[in-house]
Formats: structure tokens, C-alpha cells, sequence
């Protein structure tokens, strides 16, 4: 016969869950704009925790209540509380019971606490043996388990990370930067056009291409948490490049423009066949200027290839290169800060090394000795 949950326990849900709990759920109201019904069941926790250990018994209801207030703080900051309608609608969709529960179960090692969706459940775990361990960490994954269960039913189609980086990093700075390209092209405006989910779906495809062993060629995680800052690397890349070679120089921009009766320039992900050079290319292709990478090379040297570009036509004088360095330190700091400090990349110095180069930068153009644009670093999320 199981055994009843004790008065001290039964207190604590009271007190601590039942009586607080209303608020939360307003809350996830307020920033998805669906009714979520909290299913915990605290007879199933109970057989599940230590009964012996009064921190687990006595506190129980104030543990599933943190558990709850912190997956209500990942819910509003996926849906900028209830703001972001394309958010909003991809939660939902993602779970039609509108219901979320708290369990104990066994978890893969390292985990103490995290969250699933099971049969269109948002599920709060904790590891058997650590009820009430790493709460904060329970909802930590949200966005990524969103994803994963949206890419079950929907493969190829793009996720959750990829959009809300869409246009955090591309759509909100997509018409400065047409305007920074027009002023080098003497007022000719040029449309900057990209396919996010052409480029995801051109990438899960390569992906799915790949031996077993040679899957981690293909970062798709990189690929979605970057979608945006990747893509507006390119086209930056591209001003910088105009920028140094035309000098607003009539004749330069008149001769580019001839080779674009469309005004375009094209951002696309393609197939490993289809890319004639390593890393990346830019061909002149119906009437637009096209900018090609594949899923491997995602991100890679965008800012070096224009930076090495630059030295060589300069007679190797970094001097008249600022802007190119600048883009790569900002693309460096950014690789560190969504892969880790350990992390390793051909074009980028160690971190140590960069954040020291960044700082002497700084204080290069504070005293005034600097020759090159004011150094920003890449935005933080």
C-alpha cells in the first residue's frame, strides 16, 4: 500500500502551491494567450522523493512552485511576455494539451533537472534521487526542447531559435544596413535577399547526407542559434568590402551596378556540389550579385576572406583594413560566446588573446591613435 503524504508535506503544498499557484498560471495566459492547466499529481511525487529527508517532504509544495515560476520566466522571455505573436503561436502549436506537469524520473547523466514534451505535455523533470536539485535549471532548455518536438512532426521546417534569431539580427537591422550600402553606392539602393527556410532546409538535407561519424561536419544547433547574426555577417562582409575597394569612386560603382539589373544582392546556402569555392563565393548570377556558402562552412571566414582580401590589394598594410578586423574580432567573440571559451576556429584568436587585441582596440581609439571605425562588440542576447 503506498504510502499517504504526510500533514507537514500537505501543509506545504497548501500554503505554498495551491494558495500561489493561480498567479503563475495568469501569467502563461498573459504571454501565450492559451488556458495551461498545472496536472502535477503530488501522490506520484511522493512515492518518488525521499521521505526520510525533510528539505524534500516539508517543502515539496514550495519546490513545484519554483519549478512552475521558472518555466513561467522562460515562457516570457521565449514570447517577450506574450508580445511576440510568432512565438506565441509556435508554443502552442507545439503543445495542443495545454498542460504541464512536474515529475520525477531517470534522467541520462549530468542532469539532475530539465523539461520534455511528452504526447504534447510540457513535463518538468527532476532525476529520481534529486527532487528539488538545480531548479533553476528545469526550464533552462525550453527553447531547444521546443524545437525538437516541433522538428519531429515538421522536419526541415524552421525552428523557434532560428526565427526569433531571424529577426532579432537580420530583420531589425536589414534596412540600416541597405542604407549604409546605398550611401557607397552613391544612392543606389540595393535589396538584400535571403531564404531562411531554404537555408534550414538546405542544411537538416546536407545533414541528413552525413555518415554517422561525420555528422559533426554540420552544426545545426550553430546554424539555427545563428541564423540571424550569420546571414547579417555576409552582407556586412559585403559593405566592408564596397566600402574599401569602390571609395565611392563613380566609375567603380557605375561599372558594378551595370552587372545588376536587379539591385540585389542574394544570401544562399547550397548543396557541397554546388559551391565551385571553399568556404564561401560571390558570383554575378540573373542580374543580382549572389553570395554562396554550405552548411559546413556556415559562418566560416566571412570576415577573413575579406580581411586577407583587403592586406593583400594594401600592399599588406593593416592599417587600411580596420573595419575588416574590427568584423572579425565581433564574429570571434560571438563564436566564443554561443560555442565556449574552448571552442577552436582556424580565423579566430584564442580568447584570451582576442579579448586582450579588443581591449588594446578600445583603447587605441580612446587615445585617439586608432585609424579605423569605432570597435562595437557583437550584441548580446
Amino acid at each position: 500500500m503506498s504510502a499517504k503524504i504526510s500533514l507537514v508535506a500537505r501543509k506545504g503544498i497548501r500554503d505554498n502551491y495551491n494558495a500561489k499557484k493561480d498567479e503563475l498560471v495568469s501569467r502563461i495566459k498573459e504571454y501565450t494567450g492559451e488556458d495551461y492547466e498545472f496536472i502535477v499529481s503530488f501522490e506520484d511525487l511522493w512515492q518518488k522523493v525521499d521521505q526520510k529527508d525533510d528539505h524534500q517532504t516539508g517543502y515539496m509544495g514550495s519546490m513545484v512552485f519554483s519549478a512552475y515560476e521558472y518555466l513561467t520566466y522562460q515562457i516570457g522571455e521565449i514570447t517577450q511576455k506574450g508580445e511576440d505573436e510568432m512565438s506565441k503561436e509556435f508554443f502552442n502549436n507545439v503543445l495542443p494539451a495545454r498542460k504541464i506537469n512536474v515529475v520525477v524520473d531517470d534522467l541520462e547523466r549530468g542532469y539532475y533537472a530539465t523539461c520534455r514534451i511528452k504526447d504534447g505535455v510540457l513535463e518538468l523533470v527532476w532525476k529520481t534521487g534529486f527532487f528539488g536539485s538545480n531548479t533553476m535549471d528545469i526550464a533552462r532548455d525550453l527553447k531547444k526542447v521546443l524545437d525538437t518536438a516541433y522538428q519531429e512532426g515538421n522536419k526541415g521546417e524552421l525552428p523557434l531559435a532560428a526565427r526569433q534569431t531571424f529577426n532579432e539580427y537580420f530583420l531589425a537591422e536589414k534596412d540600416k544596413v541597405e542604407e549604409e550600402i546605398a550611401e557607397e553606392l552613391l544612392g543606389t539602393k540595393l535589396e538584400l535577399v535571403v531564404d531562411p527556410a531554404e537555408i534550414w532546409r538546405v542544411s537538416v538535407a546536407e545533414y541528413d547526407k552525413l555518415k554517422k561519424d561525420d555528422k559533426s561536419q554540420i552544426d545545426l544547433d550553430s546554424i539555427a542559434q545563428r541564423m540571424g547574426s550569420g546571414i547579417m555577417s555576409y552582407f556586412k562582409t559585403f559593405l566592408a568590402v564596397i566600402r574599401t575597394e569602390f571609395k565611392q569612386d563613380d566609375l567603380m560603382v557605375e561599372g558594378f551596378l551595370d552587372m545588376l539589373d536587379k539591385k540585389q544582392v542574394v544570401f544562399q546556402v547550397v548543396p557541397h556540389e554546388k559551391l565551385v569555392k571553399r568556404y564561401n563565393e560571390g558570383v554575378y548570377e540573373d542580374g543580382a550579385y549572389v553570395m554562396r556558402t554550405e552548411p559546413r562552412y556556415w559562418c566560416t571566414n566571412t570576415s577573413d576572406c575579406a580581411i586577407q582580401d583587403c592586406i593583400q590589394k594594401n600592399r599588406f598594410d593593416e592599417s587600411k583594413c580596420q573595419e575588416q578586423i574590427d568584423a572579425l574580432y565581433a564574429c570571434c567573440a560571438e563564436f566564443y560566446r554561443l560555442k565556449g571559451r574552448d571552442a577552436r576556429s582556424v580565423s579566430c584568436p584564442k580568447p584570451n588573446l582576442l579579448d586582450l587585441k579588443i581591449k588594446q582596440r578600445k583603447e587605441e581609439r580612446e587615445n585617439g591613435s586608432g585609424g579605423g571605425p569605432s570597435y562595437r562588440e557583437a550584441k548580446r542576447r
